[in-house]
């Protein structure tokens, strides 16, 4: 004759480092219909019945629990991490050059008027 067992360990894998996209699995030892559960142990919310779990980016703190409803038992176990992006940061820089360049303006002045050098520094009436 069959029995159910409950579960005495629950195993969640892979280990960190994490990554978008990676899949956390939970097993556990128990024999039955197993059924797995994810929560938000933060909030005490459900997150997904499904086993594995796809990571999004960003921190996380998570309890897999592992039910067998024959034997009227359930055992967890906790996770925490942060899931990096999958894609490198990007970091724009903007630059900005300085150009130095000399205007030469020809003019054509009467024979009679001597034009005067102007100097940047020129300030009119002591100003």
């Amino acid at each position: 004759m069959w029995c159910a067992a409950c579960p005495t360990e629950v195993t969640i894998t892979p280990s960190s480092p994490y990554q978008e996209g990676d899949e956390l699995t939970c097993t556990s030892d128990g024999s039955g219909h197993v059924t797995y559960k994810w929560i938000d142990t933060t909030t005490g919310l459900d997150v997904s019945d499904v086993n594995p779990l796809t990571l999004s980016v960003g921190r996380f703190t998570l309890a897999c629990a592992a039910e067998i409803d024959e034997a009227g038992c359930s055992l967890k176990n906790c996770i925490s991490g942060t899931a990096h992006s999958k894609y490198r940061k990007q970091h724009y820089t903007s630059v900005t050059l300085l150009m130095s360049m000399t205007l030469c303006v020809q003019a054509k002045w009467p024979d009679n008027v001597v034009p005067k050098p102007i100097s940047m520094d020129y300030q009119e009436n002591g100003r």
